[in-house]
């Protein structure tokens, strides 16, 4: 009678979800011909097999304990009883806050094991948010939540009543959310030197000039513009005279804030790896160097599920800035976003700041900060800081972003 197939060691005993080591597999009657090693429905590729020796390169697995099956040609399966198999680690066990802007901004900690180093890491929250991993250990990640932009294109698609198609926006009044991107493409089939479109921001509908401050392309035949709108508010634009000193292609931009929560499941993937999740409530909180966080908001309850932790981009912690005004060292300036300039006192009014000044954030381009020295649940003082590693131009215009910790983005 032929010998069973027996197993008596198998190493490592662990693997990164991605797999890619090498597994020792030490047995006997394991045969010459060369057969098949699973770990669950993944072969491992084979390397070399003897008799009593096999190697090959671990598959990928999602988060579990796998058996290593081993098939034998002409001999069934290996006799697995005194080995354990390969355990894969890849599982989130916790996350801290479960809530926050509709427009990002909120640190969110996820607590767990098997990140790695977290370089191959994506972690979403269902198609609306990404979270950008600033912090990372195998066991913990801090990331913070951006919200995923929607890019809208226009183009000179739409029917002129006297000139017919070309000569007017596919879609003159768009309705877009904070965040997202508009592009404007044109291509006009006829044109001479003197035909062209153009897009430039104007104050109001009745206005033709560029408003000195806004978007503003070349004229030409053919052309795109792309504009990222960050705050609320109706934004219109016009064309420079297509032909002649007659033609004008106008249109609206009309960015609203959600009016409604939204709550989307957490994903964290390595590559194409989905992790684990071992739901519990949430009872952590995320620090911040140096602030101590009031207690959170209490107008929404944390979403709750079973199978995978939710996250609800809620309107109630979304603040919001209605003006902004330089009090001291520059002239005023009214339009959102507005300019900043170096050692300029600003007063910032709108709704859900926090009334801890630590908490609030405000943050002047890519690289500059307007320190908070006084602050309410409705107006922040600060006095810009434009210094830093690339210091700031006084007179060049700065986007203001306000940030409330941990309820995110204004």
């Amino acid at each position: 009678a032929s010998l069973t197939p027996t197993l008596s060691s198998v190493s490592p005993s662990s693997s990164s979800p991605l797999g890619g080591e090498v597994l020792h597999i030490n047995g006997s009657a394991l045969g010459a011909a060369w057969g098949k090693v699973l770990l669950g429905d993944n072969e491992c590729t084979l390397i070399a097999w003897y008799p009593t020796y096999i190697t090959c390169i671990l598959p990928p697995n999602t988060h579990g304990v796998y058996p290593v099956h081993v098939e034998v040609t002409g001999n069934g399966f290996a006799d697995v009883s005194s080995v354990s198999g390969v355990s894969y680690d890849f599982v989130v066990t916790d996350v801290t806050p479960r809530k926050g802007s509709t427009l990002g901004g909120t640190m969110v900690k996820i607590s767990g094991s098997g990140f790695g180093n977290c370089s191959n890491i994506d972690v979403k929250f269902g198609d609306l948010m990404t979270c950008e991993v600033s912090e990372c250990s195998n066991t913990e990640l801090i990331c913070n939540t951006e919200r995923i932009s929607k890019v809208h294109q226009l183009n000179n698609g739409g029917r002129h009543p006297v000139y017919g198609p070309g000569y007017v926006w596919s879609d003159i009044e768009l309705e877009i959310l904070p965040g997202d991107t508009v592009e404007w493409v044109w291509n006009l089939q006829v044109a001479s030197k003197e035909t062209g479109i153009s897009v430039q921001q104007v104050e109001s509908p009745a206005n033709n000039e560029w408003d000195g401050k806004g978007f503003k392309s070349e004229k030409g035949p053919k052309g795109r513009l792309r504009q990222q709108f960050y705050s609320p508010g109706d934004y219109f634009y016009s064309s420079q005279p297509v032909f002649g000193k007659e033609l004008f292609m106008k249109g609206k931009i009309q960015v609203v804030s959600d009016t409604e929560d939204s709550t989307s499941a957490l994903s964290v993937m390595m590559e194409d790896i989905p992790a684990a999740q071992e739901v519990v409530a949430d009872t952590g909180s995320v620090a911040y160097d140096g602030c101590a966080l009031s207690p959170g908001s209490d107008c929404i309850a944390d979403p709750v599920s079973s199978h995978a932790f939710l996250f609800t981009m809620a309107v109630c912690l979304t603040p919001s800035v209605s003006s902004v005004v330089i009090s001291s060292g520059s002239s005023n300036a009214s339009a959102m976003p507005i300019s900043g300039f170096n050692g300029a006192g600003l007063i910032i009014e709108g709704s859900g700041f926090s009334d801890n000044s630590c908490q609030n954030v405000v943050s002047l381009g890519d690289n500059h900060h307007c320190v908070v020295t006084s602050s309410s649940t409705s107006q922040l003082t600060c006095t810009v800081d434009g210094a830093g590693e690339t210091p700031m131009p006084s007179l060049k215009e700065q986007k203001i972003a306000v940030t409330v910790r941990n309820s995110g983005s204004a």
